[in-house]
């Protein structure tokens, strides 16, 4: 199942690789965010997925509404060979370099002093079995409400965003009354 889902994420990569329309670029994006919740989902974070899916849709819609007031791309305006050789040295950089610290990230050695703690105060400290309950409820609440916040912000946003509707004066004065 996760294969799948990767080889979603590679296939609308290419299609944002090669598109010439910015909105299906955008919802292209969409789906590579979506598949990483669909990760996140597969092995197990419910948690982190809800979280991702809700940041991705806000993300999805921001920036397709941001897109469709820029004016019309026709392709002409690339600044030609040079311009993609340039714009495709950066991009193999970047990849290259958050590549080389997450694998510098996953090699260095895991300190697990703070895991301790948690296993061992759970139970006696906070009176819970479940070991991810307990850090998020009870020793890192104020982190999670304000994880919440940000979620609940951007389902506000999303929320404010698809039911906006355009001002428009009226036509006729309205009369006051004396």
């Amino acid at each position: 199942m996760a294969l799948l889902v990767v080889m979603l994420m590679v296939g609308a990569t290419f299609v944002v690789a090669v598109s010439r329309s910015r909105l299906l670029s955008i919802c292209a994006l969409g789906i590579v965010g979506s598949g990483i919740a669909l990760l996140f989902l597969i092995f197990g974070a419910i948690d982190v997925a809800i979280t991702q899916l809700m940041v991705e849709t806000l993300f999805v819609v921001l920036v397709a509404t941001v897109m469709l007031k820029l004016p019309k791309y026709s392709g002409t305006e690339h600044p030609g060979l040079g311009g993609r050789v340039r714009d495709a040295t950066i991009a193999i950089a970047c990849g290259l370099l958050i590549g080389l610290i997450t694998i510098a990230v996953a090699a260095s050695p895991l300190d697990l002093t703070i895991t301790e703690f948690f296993e061992q105060a759970s139970l006696p400290e906070a009176y819970g079995r479940n070991i991810v309950n307990v850090i998020l409820v009870d020793f890192r609440a104020l982190d999670t409400l304000g994880e919440v916040a940000v979620v609940a912000t951007a389902a506000l946003a999303v929320i404010a965003l698809v039911t906006v509707r355009p001002w428009r004066q009226s036509s006729t004065p309205v009369e006051k009354s004396s």
